[in-house]
């Protein structure tokens, strides 16, 4: 009973975040606005490269890695938090996208996979999807809340998302948030 109660915890405290992000973008707009997106075109990035990889952990449930490319960090003149993930399975294989984060809707887009040769293909389906927080795949709202939109907004440059994944969640989010359960 007190381990269900304390998952049932966490789950909560994980959502909590991206739910209050959520409040907030919608407090001032009217109900059904949305402000239209002109989105830049999209150029895909170098592969990653090993020495470029900076590990995070969406959650302890997963035997994969999970990487970002620090060259490939880049907050476009749309509004638009764009980067490689990198994620390595425990048998050796993995999936390197190519994707984009809006920290004012909440929302993720994946733009491109790489492919064995090392070249990109786009993705079939590159469309804006909801961020939701999910027990398993959580790598998304882990983004979201803790290295690209902290606090509902967007971070300002390449270099602090670098810091926040090499040296952590700076002082002064809610208590739970700073590391990942």
């Amino acid at each position: 009973m007190f381990e269900w109660t304390l998952c049932a915890l966490a789950a909560c405290c994980a959502v909590w975040p991206i739910a209050v992000a959520a409040q907030s973008r919608s407090d001032g707009e009217e109900e059904g606005e949305k402000k239209p997106l002109v989105e830049l075109e999209v150029k895909l990035p170098p592969m990653p490269k090993a020495e470029n990889l900076i590990p995070f952990e969406p959650s302890a449930a997963s035997n994969n890695r999970f990487y970002i490319d620090a060259a490939s960090i880049d907050i476009g003149a749309d509004g638009i938090v764009r980067y490689t993930l990198v994620i390595k399975g425990p048998g050796g294989g993995g999936n390197i996208s190519y994707e984009g984060m809006r920290c004012d809707t909440i929302e993720q887009k994946t733009y491109a996979f790489a492919r064995g040769d090392g070249t990109w293909v786009k993705s079939r389906t590159s469309e804006w999807r909801q961020i939701v927080y999910k027990s398993i795949n959580r790598q998304h709202g882990v983004l979201y809340v803790n290295y690209f939109c902290p606090d509902g907004g967007r971070i300002k440059s390449a270099a602090e998302a670098i810091r926040r994944f090499k040296y952590g969640v700076p002082p002064g989010m809610p208590p739970g948030f700073d590391s990942v359960h």
